[in-house]
């Protein structure tokens, strides 16, 4: 029998666990490098927003080596908060009507979206950036040495997420506050990230259940997006003069992004009931 047979089949896990996000990590920090250079060179907001990705899938990564005796200490959480208000401003901008008030509207954004620039910017020149970039490094290296002790178990945190995920989901009704709803939705993407680094195929059981993650994502994005746009009308209309002719505007605006967040409010238990049959014959076939 050979020596990697005769391991426990926690090490064994643990060794796989390592390799997975070894290479992960190394995609994962490649991208981030190439499009720390994007932002800088040029103006395009599918850039900031596949960086924010990028950032979101590493701290699910770091999240899974939390949990063996490797400590990160990268704060990739930083890099998401910095790439934030470019990314919802762009998405504000993007969403904009062509009417006149909706063009003045669209010019405070803009002078909003310039200082936000600036300040990633000077965030992407920092030191803390390269620290970032070294600590990553790091990580990789101690994923890939052969006789550290890892404790890692990929596939057991995805478990344990994916409990999590159906506990909370199965509290949710149709008015429940909209600050549960986006915590689920921050803990789906985290967990659609851990399970994408697994690479599952379509039609196994964490296949299946990524493919609903995303559908589900898909709608709770939307509704955050929504959660935005209210969020920086009220503040822009606070700008107003109280007299000004936008206000009109401003208000239907509001009103037409509140009924979009109340149905999707609505059609979440739905939707939810879809993934949670997946999810429950997943965790099944799982922890047999």
């Amino acid at each position: 029998m050979s020596a990697s047979k005769q391991l426990p089949p926690s090490h064994k896990a643990s060794k796989h666990s390592a390799a997975l996000l070894r290479r992960y990590l190394q995609r994962q920090a490649a991208k981030l490098a190439v499009q720390r250079k994007q932002i800088l060179a040029r103006e395009d907001p599918e850039d900031v927003h596949q960086m924010r990705v990028t950032s979101r899938r590493l701290a699910a990564a770091l999240r899974v080596i939390r949990g063996g005796r490797v400590k990160p200490s990268t704060d990739v959480r930083w890099l998401t908060r910095k790439l934030g208000p470019v990314r919802d401003l762009d998405v504000l901008i993007l969403a904009l009507g062509e009417t006149a008030a909706e063009r003045r509207y669209g010019s405070y954004l803009k002078g909003h979206r310039t200082m936000a620039k600036q300040k990633l910017n000077r965030a992407l020149h920092s030191k803390r950036i390269q620290r970032v970039f070294c600590e990553l490094e790091g990580l990789q290296h101690n994923l890939g040495q052969k006789n550290q002790k890892l404790g890692l178990d990929l596939q057991g945190v995805i478990i344990d997420e994916l409990q999590h995920v159906q506990r909370a989901g199965r509290r949710i009704g149709s008015d429940s506050p909209f600050e549960r709803l986006h915590r689920l939705r921050i803990r789906c993407k985290r967990l659609r990230y851990q399970i994408e680094i697994l690479d599952p195929q379509p039609g196994t059981p964490l296949g299946k259940i990524l493919k609903g993650l995303k559908r589900l994502l898909e709608l709770l994005g939307t509704l955050q997006d929504t959660r935005v746009i209210v969020a920086h009308l009220l503040q822009y209309e606070d700008t107003l003069a109280p007299e000004h002719a936008d206000h009109r505007t401003i208000e239907r605006m509001l009103a037409r992004q509140e009924l979009r967040a109340e149905k999707i409010r609505r059609r979440f238990p739905r939707e939810w009931r879809r993934f949670d049959k997946d999810l429950k014959r997943g965790l099944r076939e799982l922890t047999k």
